[in-house]
């Protein structure tokens, strides 16, 4: 089967043509805009639709194709102008009301119309296509969503992409582990970027090891940087009654991490994410001196685009992180773009933080809700 190029000044047209062509059942095609001269010689911005018959479809097509877009001869003085192929609707008044209904009523019609017109299209979309834009919504992109939406076999239907996509995401991201409920001495360090919420989420992390699980629990701030951490540390650390350390030195750092004999060890870390930090640098030497399980987790606020979260994860890969933990998903209604650092990079999602309040807003992730939750907010779109 042979596609045809309509073209128009706006899609309504444009399908419009196709419908004149092939009729009402004609199959469409893939639809995007172009810029050619006008008559004028000026730019102009026009809209192409692929289309084709159906089989029951024998009329052949007609204008607009893609040959009306090439620069037309200029007219001479005093030659008619072109006819259009629609003619132009009357302009009214302000204030005139159309006598078989108000502006308003008409224009929401004329929108519902262009709104049914942008389903069939997307509904004759190749299913990758259509996968790909789906992900696009979630905040996937790039060439994970290309990976991801390819070779669906025979889904037709966005629930049985979205199932397709569900099942490769489950299989692309690992299982996380919570060392808030270990039997063994754990380690837990947040980096990320400024804002992301560390301090915040770890005293939330300290009052679940401390009044759910019954751990012991010590603080380790190297926060030098911000003003004020020490102060909201021990604010946090009189409320709940556990120890918190801010070493000046290596030294005391080294004799912290071999010597605390806290079930948890909980290290604050500046948001300046560079090898060149003292204090980080100092950390990254040292860690293994706790004899812990140490685990690197990267905080990520939920609203970022995929591109971005790949991204900055990348400027965080010198300190080996372990996981990640999803922040402020209070403040957004998707967390595709986390998803999508998390299965480029391999790391588990540990922990999701929708809110401020500590220690309710912290919960332990599960993969398995997390995609079906983003999926979802897809699909309800």
């Amino acid at each position: 089967m042979q596609y045809q190029t309509f073209s128009g000044s706006d899609l309504k047209e444009a399908l419009g043509a196709v419908r004149t062509a092939y009729g009402p059942d004609a199959l469409i095609g893939p639809t995007r805009h172009v810029q050619v001269s006008g008559h004028s010689g000026t730019p102009e911005l026009r809209v192409e639709v692929q289309a084709a018959p159906s089989a029951s479809t024998t009329q052949k097509p007609g204008w607009p194709f893609a040959s009306a877009l090439l620069p037309q001869p200029k007219r001479t003085v005093g030659s008619p102008p072109p006819r259009a192929s629609t003619p132009l609707p009357r302009l009214r008044r302000p204030g005139e009301v159309e006598a078989t209904g108000s502006p308003i009523s008409k224009m929401e019609a004329q929108i519902a119309e262009l709104r049914s017109m942008v389903e069939a299209l997307q509904a004759q979309l190749p299913a990758r296509q259509r996968a790909i834009t789906l992900l696009s919504e979630l905040g996937i992109e790039g060439a994970l969503a290309r990976l991801l939406g390819g070779r669906l076999g025979k889904a037709k239907t966005d629930e049985e992409i979205l199932q397709k996509l569900g099942a490769r995401m489950l299989k692309a991201l690992p299982s996380p582990i919570n060392p808030l409920t270990s039997k063994q001495p754990e380690l837990v360090a947040c980096i990320g970027p400024t804002g992301a919420g560390k301090t915040t989420t770890l005293a939330k992390m300290a009052a679940q090891a401390r009044l759910e699980h019954g751990k012991s629990v010590a603080v380790i701030c190297l926060d030098h940087f911000r003003v004020g951490a020490i102060d909201q540390w021990q604010r946090y650390a009189k409320l709940m009654q556990i120890p918190v350390f801010s070493p000046a030195s290596s030294d005391e750092l080294r004799n912290l991490l071999a010597t605390n004999p806290a079930e948890l060890l909980l290290v604050d870390t500046p948001s300046v994410g560079s090898r060149e930090d003292a204090a980080m640098r100092a950390f990254s030497e040292l860690a293994h001196l706790s004899r812990r399980s140490t685990h690197m987790m990267m905080l990520l606020p939920a609203w970022l685009r995929g591109g971005d979260a790949e991204k900055l994860v990348g400027h965080y890969t010198h300190f080996s992180p372990t996981g990640l933990i999803v922040t402020k998903l209070d403040e957004c209604d998707a967390m595709g773009g986390v998803l999508q650092a998390a299965m480029v990079a391999s790391l588990p999602i540990q922990f999701l933080c929708r809110g401020p309040r500590v220690p309710e807003h912290l919960e332990a992730a599960d993969k398995v809700k997390i995609v079906d939750a983003a999926l979802l907010s897809v699909g309800s779109q």
